[in-house]
């Protein structure tokens, strides 16, 4: 629906376009400022009583990582880099695939 919406103001796809690449240093970066954040947020949050269950939960992964101001920053590096690498290889096996089969697709 949305696709049709589309092609009535004018975008059009080229037939046989397939996705573009992710930008793996961006995809890596924005995974991560964003779990950081989020775990940040969250551990503030909790030291005032709501979502200690996560927090508790996310302690177990993330090492020193408590419903206090410093320890929401302690799980925000742990989040940064776990996410960081995370990004990194789910838009690297993501790149890979791509290529793979749109010279499957091209052939």
């Amino acid at each position: 629906m949305h696709f049709i919406k589309m092609q009535k103001k004018g975008f059009k796809l080229k037939k046989g376009k397939i996705m573009n690449k992710l930008n793996v240093k961006a995809f890596s970066l924005t995974c991560a400022i964003t779990w950081s954040l989020a775990l940040l947020v969250l551990a503030w949050i909790s030291a005032f009583g709501w979502g200690i269950r996560d927090v508790s939960m996310l302690a177990g992964l993330y090492l020193g990582y408590k419903a206090t101001f410093f320890g929401g920053i302690i799980g925000a590096l742990w989040g940064f880099f776990d996410a960081g690498i995370g990004g990194f290889i789910f838009s690297s096996i993501y790149n890979y695939f791509l290529k793979k089969f749109s010279k499957i697709k091209a052939g």
